[in-house]
């Protein structure tokens, strides 16, 4: 007597098939959507490092505008320069790329922005000038120290930047922000008191679609 023979027929092996078949494609949708949130969250960290290093430069010599050491001359317009000074340009004007602002920070120091040291012993004015440039690539944020009068790039993919500076024009001797204004308005006899700095970068990943 023949042994019986089982197995699975067309209709099963179709059906096993197709089940096959979503399960992988399921999972490549898994794998496709991880690469996906790894290129953004990667791109995202890139932007904060990119912002924070910013920040760190102009928040130090925003700290530093205007101080005066004994011993070391300084000009009349020390802390936020709105003409053309030691750094070769006009400061607060639009940048040399679009519609973009400067800014320029004055201060007594031994080191600007570009990593220069002054060879006096007490240190120089310093005069720090943050503008936008086209790198050759897309505009790019430089800053330019006055000590050799060297230019170093501090971040890419610049879209936009724009300075805003709040002023004081209350009469109750506190000093305290009353607007913010650009500095085409600042007038000669305000006093300014705070700076608003606004940047916006962009960052290009060729793995996201």
């Amino acid at each position: 007597m023949k042994a019986s023979q089982t197995g699975f027929s067309l209709v099963e092996l179709m059906v096993a098939l197709v089940l096959g078949l979503m399960v992988t494609a399921v999972a490549i949708q898994l794998f496709s959507t991880n690469q996906q949130t790894f290129a953004i969250q990667q791109t995202e960290s890139q932007l904060q490092q990119d912002s924070q290093l910013v920040t760190r430069f102009m928040v130090r010599d925003l700290r530093r505008a205007g101080l005066v050491l004994d011993g070391v001359a300084a000009s009349e317009d020390m802390g936020i320069k709105f003409s053309t000074g030691s750094a070769g340009f006009a400061g607060s004007a639009d940048s040399d790329s679009g519609d973009n602002d400067r800014l320029t920070l004055a201060f007594n120091g031994r080191t600007d922005c570009a990593g220069s040291v002054s060879t006096q012993t007490n240190g120089e004015e310093i005069t720090n000038t943050y503008f936008i440039k086209d790198n050759g690539n897309g505009d790019a944020l430089y800053c330019k120290g006055s000590v050799d009068g060297e230019t170093v790039e501090l971040v890419e993919g610049v879209e936009s930047f724009q300075v805003e500076y709040g002023i004081d024009d209350g009469v109750n001797q506190t000093l305290q922000v009353s607007k913010y204004v650009t500095a085409a308005n600042v007038g000669a006899n305000d006093t300014v008191v705070a700076v608003r700095v606004g940047l916006l970068l962009h960052r290009t990943n060729n793995s996201l679609p």
